[in-house]
């Protein structure tokens, strides 16, 4: 059966997994139990790779369309797509359809978690059951090979590569490893895109080796993942995964993980957070990055018995 939603997204691979719980809710009202999805054609960057990856490995998508290359051409009863994506020739077509639901958020202001402003947008169309958990779907391979007595800490330092996000970098990975080695006999799985954790020592490296539904399933296998705010902690968060984030200048309530297994750090620098002013932008010192210590992570995985 031919679902009547369709749903635009472009955004990084994290707001895509807050996303999800909405994208199930809508896919429940609809008689097929599905929905479709479009993808931006003239998109190229790794997000749109991780994008697609997930839609293409997700039962609950019917059919992914690349659109302006791909034409549309079923007469969908709902078009789903909000201010909150990047625009392009898709995101212009979806508004030209009339179905958009304005709601732009001031995120400081009303203190939103992302998963539930997609949520919310739901419960206008009719929506009334509970919130879906975030999902993220999960490849066969690889299986990580586990030694006796040796937990596995996954490691991302993740961030989109340009001046206003490098900021979320946190600088001290390569002590982190050190330490849990040598506190733990820790297996360290580096796990990320490329130039990522350059020059980290560790004992499984994965860094730009894999497609991101391949990572997911490194992390679902962990015993322990430290990050920092990326779509490698929100992974961890959707697959229940024991996870310690680093936040710096970025909004805990906006992109903060949700299960009872994730873990928060977050700055103590009177500056932060910065996000949505020109100060995230123009900052070059990091100061909030830096001000989280490997002492904080490892006295966190004490505190909570996480190894």
């Amino acid at each position: 059966m031919q679902p009547d939603v369709i749903i635009y997204a472009r955004n990084g691979i994290g707001n895509l997994l807050m996303h999800t719980p909405a994208i199930q809710a809508l896919a429940s009202m609809d008689a097929s139990k599905h929905v479709d999805f479009c993808l931006d054609s003239e998109w190229h960057d790794s997000r749109m790779v991780g994008i697609e990856d997930i839609m293409s490995n997700w039962p609950l998508v019917n059919k992914i369309y690349h659109y302006p290359k791909e034409p549309i051409r079923h007469k969908y009863k709902l078009w789903f797509h909000t201010p909150h994506n990047e625009m392009s020739k898709a995101y212009e077509y979806f508004q030209r359809q009339g179905k958009i639901l304005e709601m732009r958020v001031d995120w400081k202001r009303t203190m939103l978690h992302e998963t539930e402003y997609y949520m919310i947008l739901a419960r206008k169309l009719g929506y009334t059951g509970p919130t879906p958990l975030k999902f993220c779907p999960v490849a066969a391979g690889p299986i990580l090979e586990r030694v006796k007595d040796r937990p596995l800490v996954g490691i991302c330092n993740g961030y989109f590569h340009t001046q206003s996000w490098d900021k979320k970098a946190w600088p001290y990975f390569a002590e982190l490893v050190q330490a849990l080695h040598g506190r733990y006999n820790a297996q360290i799985v580096k796990i990320g895109i490329e130039k990522e954790l350059e020059g980290i020592r560790g004992d499984i490296d994965y860094v730009g080796k894999l497609r991101f539904t391949e990572t997911a399933k490194v992390i679902s296998q962990l015993d322990l993942m430290i990050s920092t705010d990326t779509s490698s902690m929100h992974v961890a968060d959707a697959l229940q995964v024991p996870c310690i984030t680093m936040f710096g200048g970025t909004f805990v309530f906006k992109s903060g993980p949700l299960s009872k297994k994730s873990y928060v750090l977050v700055s103590p620098a009177k500056c932060r957070p910065c996000q949505s002013t020109d100060a995230f932008v123009e900052c070059k010192d990091y100061a909030c990055m830096k001000s989280i210590t490997v002492g904080d992570v490892m006295a966190k995985i004490r505190k909570e018995n996480l190894l």
